[in-house]
């Protein structure tokens, strides 16, 4: 059997360590930019190569594989990545069990009800997934007539995992589906974590298999895709204006209506925009993500409007500010408001000393990011301007005096809890070592001190002191965790910082490691185009 699993020797010695005592080593000391420099990225798919089929998939439980509970969980771990190479190829996957449902039941009834949910649909093809300690004639198709799904699809299986025992069946009521089952050995050597990566990659032969024999029937079909979706922005679009074009006259009023509901962290993102009518509609005002204007130029599209043209400042404001980014609250205690001069509203307050990120400058105030992330306006005699290098020098002593040894364990232990799920695979709402989403990962991350966190992205986001913005990324360490808006406004993610520049993620299909570093094997380039801030638990 080969291995596929590629990582660094000191990866390997951390990763082994992770199931007991992680006292000893620590990601300070462990330096991810070198741990992770062999670690082998996840895979792209082809889009649109698997358009318009259907494949179930079936994870076969430890009865059926050997009776170990381990088994039961690669099989699972397995499809579970699989469905997510199928889906992102634009193809569609059923899978009956998505997790233990049925642990606990008799394996009769189990496979009773995989194949009721199978019946039920038309499946292009079948394919039933099991793993075992030991696997006979590894390597062998157990099938006389082998049937032919737009090519020859289980010559390729065979050919994609040739250690693999595979057969056809034929179940009662499926008989002119091709039902294929797939017994892979598993590798004893591998710890957890590569049993994982093992996992992983097997999905991704599958796949391809799968996409291979389909494009001998469909060549042209790669670069298309179907069933998308309406976005967000959209949605929401039409929520709130939902009699077909909108009038000229109402734009403003819809402007400001969807950056309210859209925008679901409004005290941490700063988005002030607004619609002047002339000639033709402008988009005016100033924002801290300018993304999210194409998430409102999308939502003015969907009720019929246009807006051509933008003087939207991008914060910070350059041009007022100068060298002069960063700040610190040079007065004993300072409210910060939604409007300068003590207007719209108590935002939140400053106290002496605090480092504040600065955003523009306007009659005498300042508009900042406050230490826990909520924007405000302040005068600007409470605040010490300061360029990047004295910024720096002033928060690297302000880390010296403020945090203490047991702060430095607390990051490393949230980077060894998050490091513990790595390969497992992505499923939303998931929190268990079988199937995990973003904010799951973060939860467990930060809960290993009894404090429950909040479970979604966006209610953690208001957590935390405030260390990086997405200009201004210098301040991240391991530990801290990051969040991410889409165009729509929405932080839709989460992740969980190992280094300046790389960080670990849930993301389909499955958690792994990822860079803002462009020359990085692991540049994630949405994650790069979407990161919103990091703050310190």
């Amino acid at each position: 059997m080969r291995s596929r699993f590629v990582l660094s020797t000191v990866m390997l010695v951390v990763l082994g360590a992770m199931s007991g005592c992680v006292q000893v080593i620590g990601p300070m000391d462990l330096r991810p930019d070198v741990a992770f420099a062999q670690l082998a990225p996840i895979p792209d798919v082809e889009q649109g190569a698997l358009r318009d089929w259907t494949v179930g998939l079936i994870a076969r439980d430890g009865a059926q594989s050997g009776g170990d509970d381990q088994f039961d969980d690669l099989s699972l771990m397995t499809v579970l990545h699989l469905a997510h190479f199928i889906e992102s190829a634009g193809g569609k996957s059923i899978l009956p069990r998505r997790d233990r449902t049925f642990a606990g039941c008799d394996t009769g009834a189990d496979r009773v009800r995989e194949l009721e949910a199978l019946r039920a649909v038309e499946c292009d093809v079948i394919l039933e997934i099991a793993w075992a300690g030991r696997v006979e004639n590894a390597g062998t198709v157990n099938s006389g007539q082998p049937r032919t799904v737009d090519g020859d699809l289980l010559a390729s299986l065979a050919g994609e995992l040739p250690w693999a025992r595979m057969s056809e069946v034929v179940y009662d009521g499926l008989e002119g589906v091709p039902v294929y089952t797939i017994t892979l050995p598993a590798n004893s050597s591998f710890d957890v974590i590569g049993q994982r990566r093992e996992c992983l990659d097997t999905a991704w032969d599958l796949y391809q298999a799968l996409a291979s024999t389909r494009r001998l029937d469909s060549p042209n079909d790669a670069s298309e895709t179907s069933g998308k979706t309406a976005s967000r922005a959209a949605q929401v679009a039409q929520r709130i204006w939902p009699r077909g074009d909108l009038p000229r006259e109402l734009t403003g009023w819809f402007c400001y209506t969807y950056v309210s509901v859209a925008i679901r962290n409004n005290s941490l993102a700063h988005f002030d925009v607004a619609v002047r009518d002339g000639a033709e509609l402008t988009l005016v005002g100033r924002t801290t993500v300018p993304h999210v204007l194409d998430g409102l130029r999308g939502a003015l599209r969907a009720v019929g409007v246009d807006v051509p043209r933008s003087e939207v400042v991008e914060l910070p404001n350059r041009t007022q500010l100068r060298d002069g980014l960063f700040g610190v609250c040079r007065v004993p205690m300072a409210l910060t408001y939604r409007r300068p001069h003590g207007r719209g509203g108590v935002q939140t307050q400053l106290l002496r000393g605090e480092a504040v990120f600065l955003l523009d400058r306007e009659d005498g105030h300042f508009l900042l990011h406050a230490a826990d992330g909520y924007w405000g306006w302040i005068p600007t005699s409470a605040i010490e301007p300061m360029a990047a290098a004295e910024f720096a020098a002033y928060c690297a002593k302000q880390r010296t005096e403020a945090e203490s040894g047991c702060a430095a364990d607390a990051a490393k232990q949230r980077v060894w809890a998050a490091l513990n799920y790595l390969y497992v695979p992505y499923v939303f709402g998931g929190r268990s070592e079988l199937g995990v989403d973003c904010s799951g990962v973060l939860t467990r991350a930060l809960s290993l001190h009894g404090a429950l966190p909040a479970r979604d992205a966006w209610q953690q986001a208001f957590a935390g002191r405030l260390v990086a913005t997405a200009w201004h990324r210098t301040g991240i360490q391991a530990g801290d965790q990051l969040f991410f808006m889409g165009r729509s406004g929405k932080i839709y993610h989460t992740a969980l910082a190992l280094s300046p520049t790389r960080f670990i993620h849930a993301s389909p299909p499955c958690v792994q490691v990822g860079s803002f570093d462009a020359q990085d094997p692991l540049y994630d380039a949405t994650c790069d185009r979407y990161f919103f801030m990091a703050k310190r638990p």
